[in-house]
């Protein structure tokens, strides 16, 4: 496992000139973790019964690896911000 920019990313060092492999998977999600990285983006509120539900992008959902029912960690860092942590 490397460390890479806060994610943890497969891969494999050769032994010899030290270089380091990624895994083609983590590789594509670390490239599109760095597309959307600093971007500001849009989400929306709607609701689904009684409850309030923020909408994310697609390319969010997808660069995170989220999944349907993916528990979160919220924190209110103050009036007018939010912290949602993977």
């Amino acid at each position: 496992m490397f460390k890479i920019e806060g994610m943890s990313v497969r891969g494999s060092e050769c032994p010899k000139c030290g270089e380091g492999y990624l895994n083609g998977e983590d590789a594509m999600k670390l490239s599109e973790y760095r597309k959307i990285k600093d971007e500001i983006m849009d989400g929306k509120i709607t609701t689904s019964g009684n409850s309030y539900v923020l909408r994310l992008p697609m390319h969010l959902i997808k660069a995170l690896g989220l999944t349907k029912g993916r528990v979160v960690k919220i924190k209110v860092r103050g009036p007018n911000e939010v912290v949602v942590t993977v």
